[in-house]
């Protein structure tokens, strides 16, 4: 399904995703294997537009009888063309799953320091579409996921670390760097709770803070009916551009959104004026743009697609770690992320280690610090943008009740000011 205008009554639509999916997800704590569990997925989720908005096979019981008539009759055409899914990308389901012995032999070689959870899924999905009175269909695509999640076990620090290389050699080299930063980071103090401090975030952490102030921003915004309004308006005085692209690399890559329309690139913040919503079919009817751009996204098929982040992306600017530390005299560099929130008035990002920085220079390990921001301040509290570009493996996204696996970021270093400490 190629990209298509929004007729002026959106009420001829209705499409069906089917999805089967399998997989498998494993632990190694303490040198063995702790559990092990098989991933199967299965199902379909139909849509019917009416004037109110999208309705869905979960919502079609308290309709009246006439729409629910209308929507059965929809839902049994395209149940009927979808039934066929080719699966056959798909590893068949009697086949026998089998833990690498070398991953558990690494686990028993890392086990004091550091426990691993492998995941690989794969998925053949399907899409079927009546458009005003177009079919359009999408079959046999296969999204393939594999990542593993580490964390290092000491009741005083906090760090974790997501590869996306399914390799053994990947993993490997990931649980060296980290049980290497463990030994770096003995004898890290807490810090005590500080306001209108400055801080450096690494782009381990500058991408999660981007992903909080920036992506969840525009998401809410871009189901706002007023969104068209907003473009063309300067947002952030700095020279910030911000991009959500659907291709990152292999592992994070959205060539379909869940609407069956093609990703494309789209850029959010041009040198700090906004410039372009994320857009689902509903919200660019509701807003009447003349085009969708592919960014509609569910956690399956049970859910309804919503407008979300695929790989949010900061452009690098001119400034070089080096110049940026210079600007401190009293303030810390923070590294690494736990996790953030977007909250209706404040954000809030936990980062994992960090070093404080005294006259420009690094000194002393700190544990992670929660930092506290305005979401009406936030983009003002933006210094200035490093060079040093890194996209970041760092796990997926909750938002509206939906968990996303996948939700990529990006960033260079950033200087922010005037930001609060816990």
């Amino acid at each position: 399904m190629t990209e298509f205008k929004i007729p002026k009554s959106i009420r001829a639509y209705a499409d069906i995703r089917t999805e089967k999916s399998q997989g498998e997800r494993f632990y190694i704590d303490d040198g063995s294997l702790s559990r092990h569990l098989r991933i199967f997925r299965s199902g379909s989720l139909c849509r019917v537009a009416t004037k109110d908005g999208f309705l869905s096979n979960n919502d079609w019981s308290g309709l009246s009888a006439r729409q629910n008539k209308f929507s059965k009759f929809i839902q049994s055409i395209l149940e009927k063309e979808s039934s066929t899914l080719d699966s056959s990308n798909i590893v068949n389901g009697d086949e026998e799953f089998s833990v690498p012995r070398n991953l558990i032999e690494m686990g028993q070689e890392f086990s004091e320091k550091v426990g691993l959870r492998y995941t690989w899924e794969k998925k053949a999905i399907r899409f079927l579409s009546n458009f005003a009175g177009e079919k359009h269909k999408i079959e046999k695509m296969k999204l393939v996921r594999a990542d593993a999640k580490f964390k290092i076990k000491n009741h005083s620090l906090h760090v974790r670390k997501f590869i996306y290389d399914p390799s053994v050699e990947g993993l490997k080299n990931a649980l060296t760097k980290l049980t290497s930063l463990s030994k770096d980071l003995k004898g890290a103090r807490a810090i005590k709770p500080l306001r209108n401090a400055k801080v450096i975030l690494h782009p381990s952490l500058a991408s999660v803070w981007l992903h909080e102030v920036v992506g969840h921003w525009i998401e809410i915004l871009s189901g706002k009916l007023m969104v068209k309004s907003w473009i063309g308006q300067r947002i952030c005085e700095q020279d910030l551009t911000v991009r959500d692209t659907p291709v990152a690399n292999e592992q994070f890559q959205f060539l379909f959104d869940e609407e069956g329309i093609n990703s494309r690139e789209i850029v959010l913040i041009d040198k700090g004026i906004f410039h372009e919503p994320y857009l689902t079919l509903w919200s660019a009817y509701q807003s009447q743009f003349s085009k969708v751009n592919g960014h509609a996204r569910a956690q399956d098929f049970k859910f309804q697609p919503t407008a979300r982040m695929m790989n949010i992306v900061m452009n690098p600017g001119s400034v070089s770690i080096e110049d940026m530390l210079h600007e401190v005299n009293d303030g810390y560099i923070l590294y690494g992320s736990l996790g953030g929130i977007r909250e209706p008035n404040h954000y809030q990002v936990q980062s994992q280690y960090g070093y404080k920085i005294e006259k420009g220079k690094l000194s002393y390990p700190i544990f992670g610090p929660l930092i506290l921001g305005n979401n009406g301040t936030a983009l003002r509290s933006l210094r200035c943008i490093g060079q040093d570009y890194q996209f970041v493996f760092d796990g997926g996204c909750l938002s509206g009740g939906q968990f996303l696996e996948r939700s990529g970021r990006g960033a260079p270093y950033i200087l922010l000011e005037d930001i609060d400490l816990l």
